[in-house]
């Protein structure tokens, strides 16, 4: 899935996406849809409340937590190589998660 023509815009305009960007673009929409399933199931078991998913839940927390630093680290290699190509990344999109952590409870 290549990046958006809403985020991602040439100055070149006979610059096409390279492998590599488009391999990150690949990876990065990847983690973000794992991450997405992290945080349901996060949520079910918090909702559950049930003590003895409670381990399960802060694991789940902690998981979410990696993966979304993981997808920083991949948006910002997606930033240079886009740079780098000569395309000026849009940073009002919202390509990067919210890097919050969750409160355990």
């Amino acid at each position: 899935m290549p990046l958006s023509p809403e985020g991602v815009t040439s100055t070149h305009p006979e610059v096409r996406m390279s492998d590599l960007l488009d391999e990150l673009d690949r990876k990065w929409n990847r983690l973000i849809s794992v991450q997405n399933v992290v945080k349901e199931a996060r949520d079910l078991l918090w909702e559950s409340s049930d003590n003895t998913n409670e381990d399960i839940a802060q694991s789940l927390t902690i998981t979410y937590s990696l993966l979304g630093a993981r997808i920083l680290a991949v948006g910002h290699l997606m930033d240079q190589e886009a740079e780098r190509l000569g395309y000026e990344m849009d940073d009002d999109i919202g390509i990067y998660p919210d890097p919050v952590l969750w409160n355990c409870r």
